[in-house]
């Protein structure tokens, strides 16, 4: 029995009854740990400024390696840190916000459907306002008016089916980071063979629209080029908490 001020001796069962039970809603929620990699071959002024402030998950840099050395090494690593539910791919040409993060958190916390592949949408390159996100695997970049055809086609909801994202800050789901390894093809980079992969193993990839971050690729003067650092510093990795 359970004494409650004003009532007296109930039972345990009238004791849940009376402070409520947790809504369904709740007790649906999913529990999501990211853990946010970083393949950095660069010093990009900008993106240090913003990770320097980001603390809205641990962060592993992957300094100064080629890309498929740091897609690699970013992966070992999160699939021995078996407490993490979710690698979030952010190259070191990507601006992301704690809003647009944790928007994604929130979707996959919340969200009916469990997505194992969600990211946000980003700008093709610096000063072109078409998206990475494309309904097909390969051909040109498409605009914004585009993208909101693909998403009413898809019925109006902000999070669309794609097939390729171009490593938008995407939550990976930790069976999926298991199942596909980082590689290429050809001249492909990592986020096409990527995609390739999801596509090839019937995975879908999703976007949520509302989630925007700012892609640096090809920022003046230099395209960001003067900050390359592979080759010419040791590579080494760090972990921040």
């Amino acid at each position: 029995m359970v004494y409650l001020s004003g009532v007296g001796d109930i039972s345990p069962r009238d004791f849940v009854n009376i402070l409520g039970k947790p809504t369904p809603e709740r007790s649906k929620k999913r529990e999501v740990r990211p853990m946010i990699g970083i393949p950095s071959p660069r010093d990009v002024p900008d993106f240090i400024t913003t990770m320097r402030y980001f603390c809205e998950a641990p962060r592993l840099w992957a300094k100064y390696y080629t890309e498929l050395f740091a897609y690699q090494h970013i992966r070992d690593f999160f699939l021995k840190e078996t407490d993490y539910t979710h690698l979030v791919i952010v190259p070191d040409d990507l601006i992301i916000t704690p809003n647009a993060f944790l928007l994604l958190k929130k979707d996959l916390e919340e969200e009916e459907r469990d997505y194992p592949v969600l990211a946000a949408v980003a700008n093709a390159k610096y000063g072109d306002d078409r998206v990475t996100c494309r309904d097909t695997l390969g051909g040109a970049f498409i605009s914004n008016e585009q993208l909101d055809n693909i998403r009413q086609d898809q019925g109006g909801h902000p999070i669309i089916r794609v097939r390729h994202e171009g490593f938008a800050m995407p939550f990976i789901r930790r069976d999926i980071v298991e199942r596909l390894p980082f590689g290429v093809m050809y001249s492909t980079a990592v986020d096409h063979y990527f995609s390739i992969c999801c596509y090839k193993e019937k995975i879908p990839i999703h976007v949520d629209t509302r989630a925007r971050v700012l892609h640096l690729c090809e920022q003046p003067p230099q395209g960001n080029f003067e900050y390359f650092k592979v080759g010419r510093e040791k590579p080494y990795m760090r972990f921040e908490s």
